[in-house]
Parts: structure tokens; sequence; C-alpha cells
């Protein structure tokens, strides 16, 4: 099996700069590491051809794909294209929850460095795999073989309480999650997220509740920003206990979303859409202030100052703890019967 495509690009050097997009202003690069080819290559191209010497300099460097396209994701896909065979792709679909997570934590990671040869790439690479040529192949070979990185909880990245004190540790962060060792059901990032939609979130998908009715979220491009995604599994359960499966999908209809339930087109009362868009409104304030320890808004000042240490900010108490709870049997939960005579407190 080989990469489908040939594009032989140059390396480059590059700026020492990035473009801050909260202030509209360039900044030193964090991570600055010189090439193209060492900083960006593993994660912006796939099918990577790249060899160093022994001063950790950049001898030899190709690429078949010059953006993130499929093979990044799917593996070499040369075999696929010739046969059209779905067998000769990597179907994340198909995929163990830690292999199908790893097709994203591959990128989605912040100072990691190659395995082999030790610390010379930033990204993910083992020139001593029988397969690949160095490139990380998902379902086919094991992340950590390939890259070395912080733990959650790393002083150099994370605040002494365990905030994270740098961005970009998305897949530290969410291997630490209850997301991950919880006993119910082990998720992926593409559980949330869509790998083919700008929008982020997925365009379409469904929950039953216990009553056993179903029902379909459809059209929600904004399905993330709006907590729909979250709410839709976590209704009836937790912090959300309060919060039906029925009042989850009444919500997105009063932003414009559409829900099918049992397959035909569901609307709610105009009433009970309102009454839901206050619930949700008040279990999420409340559930975020709780788990951030920190109801003020967060602007980060001095990243570099806090990357060496610096203390949290004083108002800002300990983060609660990562334990997972015990979850409900099923992932879909129903208001429970004394949700009339005690509803959550709302905030002042």
């Amino acid at each position: 099996m080989a990469w489908a495509t040939s594009f032989t690009p140059t390396d480059a050097l590059v700026m020492p700069l990035a473009w801050k997009q909260r202030t509209q202003q360039w900044v030193p690069a964090p991570d600055y590491d010189g090439t193209w080819s060492k900083a960006c290559a593993g994660c912006h191209e796939a099918g990577i051809t790249l060899a160093a010497d022994g001063n950790g300099y950049v001898t030899r460097y190709s690429a078949a794909d010059r953006e993130r396209g499929c093979e990044k994701w799917h593996g070499p896909a040369s075999d696929h294209v010739a046969t059209f065979d779905p067998r000769y792709i990597v179907n994340p679909r198909y995929l163990t929850a830690q292999a199908a997570r790893e097709v994203c934590a591959q990128c989605h990671s912040q100072g990691v460095s190659s395995a082999s040869p030790a610390g010379v790439y930033g990204s993910a690479w083992n020139d001593q795999s029988a397969t690949g040529g160095g490139n990380f192949i998902p379902g086919v070979h094991q992340l950590f073989d390939f890259m070395v990185g912080p733990s959650f909880g790393d002083p150099d990245f994370y605040w002494p309480a365990g905030f994270p004190a740098a961005d970009h540790l998305t897949a530290t962060d969410f291997g630490a999650s209850a997301h991950v060792s919880n006993p119910c059901w082990k998720v992926t990032c593409s559980d949330c997220h869509s790998a083919h939609s700008g929008a982020g979130g997925p365009a379409e998908f469904a929950q039953t509740d216990a009553a056993g009715d179903q029902h379909d979220f459809q059209d929600n491009a904004a399905a993330l920003r709006d907590d729909v995604v979250c709410l839709a599994c976590h209704a009836g359960q937790g912090a959300f206990r309060f919060l039906a499966v029925a009042d989850a999908a009444a919500y997105p209809l009063s932003l414009g979303g559409m829900v099918l339930r049992n397959g035909a087109a569901w609307s709610a009362s105009a009433s009970d859409q309102e009454t839901a868009a206050d619930l949700v409104s008040t279990l999420v304030k409340e559930h975020m202030a709780a788990q951030s320890g920190c109801t003020a808004p967060f602007d980060p000042v001095g990243s570099g100052a806090r990357r060496q240490g610096a203390a949290p900010p004083a108002t800002c108490p300990g983060p609660p703890s990562r334990a997972p709870t015990s979850p409900a049997s099923t992932r879909a939960g129903t208001r429970p019967a004394s949700s009339a005579t005690s509803p959550p407190t709302p905030l002042p």
C-alpha cells in the first residue's frame, strides 16, 4: 500500500511570529522550531518522507499531499483508489474507541515531539516502524509509539491546581476526562464533532429517551456552540438530571433547529420551547460555574509567565474531582418525578 498522490513541496523557514486573533496583532510564536518540515508538516501534510542528520537538521523531505487531506486520517489509499474497495482504507467507525481518538489526537496535542528520532520533529513520527515510512497510521499503529507529549497535570502545561495553563491541550485533557474513563460509554471525538464539516458539530444525531421515543436532532450547524450535542446525551443525568430528553429537543427548536420524533417532524409549543430554553440556561450556568471553579470570564495574559509556573488567579479555587460519577443505566434520561417541586436553584 502506498500514498495515492505525489507532490514534492519545498521546505521553508517558518516565521517566528503568530497572529493572535484576540488582540489582532503579531506575537512570538509558541514552540518555534525553525522549519516547516520539522514544526508543521507532520500535521499539515500526509504521506511525508523525512530524514535528519545527527544534529537534527533535515536532510530529506517530501510529502504525498501538501494539504490535510483524507489520507492523514484514513491512511495510505493507493489500493483503495485502484479498487474502490472500502476494506483498503481505515474507517474510524470500525476502530476501537482509543484508536478512533488517536485519529484526532495525533495533531490536537500541545508540546509533543517525535518518538524516533527522539525529540527531533514536532509531531508524531517513528522512523523505526515497519509500516508507514515513519508516518503514524490510525488503527494500524499506537500513538504512544510515535509521539511523546505532556501528561495531564504536567507543571509545564498546567496550573498547580490542575487547570490547563496552555492552549491546544485537547487530547491530553480529553484523555483524563470521564468521557474516556466512565464505565458506560467510551466517547470518541467524532461522537460530538464532524470531521467533514466546518460547522464543528454533527449535522444530525439521535437520542432515545427512557420511554423509547427517538429524537433525531437535525440541521444543527451551531450544535456545539449552543450545547445541543452535550445536552442530548447528558439530559437526565448528573447536573442535568432535571432536564428531560424532550427538553433537550425543544431547546434547539427555539434556536431554529429541526427535530424529528419517531421519524416525523416534531414541534414543541412556544411555551415548552421557552421553558426548555430557560431551564437549559440555568443548568448550563450552574454546571460551568461548578466545573470551571471560576465564574469570571478568562482572559489570558502573559502566557509565557504562566508556562513558567506562575500561580493561577487567586479568585479561582481548585478544580473539582475528575473521578467519573455513577452514570445512569442508559444514555437517555427522563425528568425525575420530583422535578416539578424541586427545580434547580437559579443563579442570582
